[in-house]
């Protein structure tokens, strides 16, 4: 077993998604962060190692085998990609990778942005202990007009322990801050902490009223321009779950999940099955509303 746990028992939703809603059951479960750069966890085989009234978060899955514990129930709750870019070689051969057309639309956003001479457009970079502090003052500005935190709650936390920890990491080499400015204005931002030679995305936002310009492209490509002349770590994280600028950027992707194992009771049976068949039923209406096109109409509208 290699993985870190909380000793503690936590509570963890087992969620029902409605779109952007959703609703939870908790289980009161000792939870186990596993690696995801321990590639070689065979998951099938290490699982009766873990007790009953666990939680496994970020576990990597093969879709392919049904998991099995001596003792209890095992439900993978949700599966997702989790996206990651080698960072440890140049950017131009990094950009011979994403292929000629997203190179080609990534380059055309960032050029279109420095092209706003008359806003005097900027990127900027912070590393040190200090920009850190500075960074986050300014990220927190940006933040509170971003799609993330108006609409969704999801914001770079406003918590001086948060600060602390940034801090921290900064002393250690170990956070990077971006931003993009227009007129002195900071319009968006990127956060990433450092682990083990990985860098994993933290936040990232950027300020509505400049969605034209392409904010939330450029601020990627750029940071990880920035890496890449660094040469400071192996891998950029994007972290789990599906998304575009994800797919746009990556180089790699790993099938992960998470895994509840508890005890083999008539409840958790009939939660699970009710689980699996409500989360079915809504990957089913998500995929009826691409094909008919609706999802940008509704999303729109949740925005408003």
């Amino acid at each position: 077993m290699n993985s870190e746990s909380s000793s503690a028992l936590i509570q963890k939703p087992l969620r029902f998604y409605i779109g952007p809603y959703k609703f939870s059951v908790n289980f009161n479960l000792v939870q186990y962060k596993i690696p995801f750069w321990d590639q070689d966890l065979n998951l099938e085989k290490s699982i009766n190692e873990y007790p009953i009234n666990t939680f496994l978060s970020s576990a990597l899955i093969d879709q392919n085998i049904e998991l099995k514990h001596k003792d209890g129930i095992v439900y993978v709750s949700s599966t997702y990609p989790r996206y990651l870019t080698d960072i440890s070689t140049d950017f131009d051969t990094y950009q011979k990778k994403l292929g000629q057309k997203a190179r080609y639309n990534l380059r055309k956003s960032s050029k279109k942005f420095f092209e706003q001479t008359d806003m005097n457009p900027s990127f900027k970079a912070y590393k040190t202990e200090s920009e850190i502090s500075e960074f986050y003052d300014l990220a927190r500005i940006v933040s509170k007009e971003t799609y993330q935190e108006k609409q969704l709650g999801i914001s770079i936390p406003d918590d001086p322990k948060y600060l602390a920890r940034l801090k921290t990491k900064a002393q250690n080499n170990e956070a990077r801050g971006y931003l993009l400015f227009m007129n002195d204005t900071p319009i968006a931002f990127a956060l990433a902490l450092a682990e083990s030679g990985t860098l994993i995305g933290e936040y990232m936002g950027f300020d509505v009223k400049y969605s034209k310009y392409s904010p939330g492209v450029v601020v990627k490509w750029e940071s990880l321009k920035d890496l890449f002349e660094e040469q400071i770590f192996n891998w950029f994280d994007f972290t789990e779950g599906e998304g575009l600028h994800k797919r746009r950027f990556a180089t790699h992707s790993f099938d992960c999940g998470d895994v509840f194992i508890v005890p083999p009771s008539l409840k958790n049976k009939v939660l699970f099955i009710t689980h699996r068949g409500f989360t079915s039923l809504m990957n089913s209406l998500d995929q009826l509303l691409v094909k008919n096109n609706a999802k940008p109409t509704i999303k729109k509208w949740l925005r408003k």
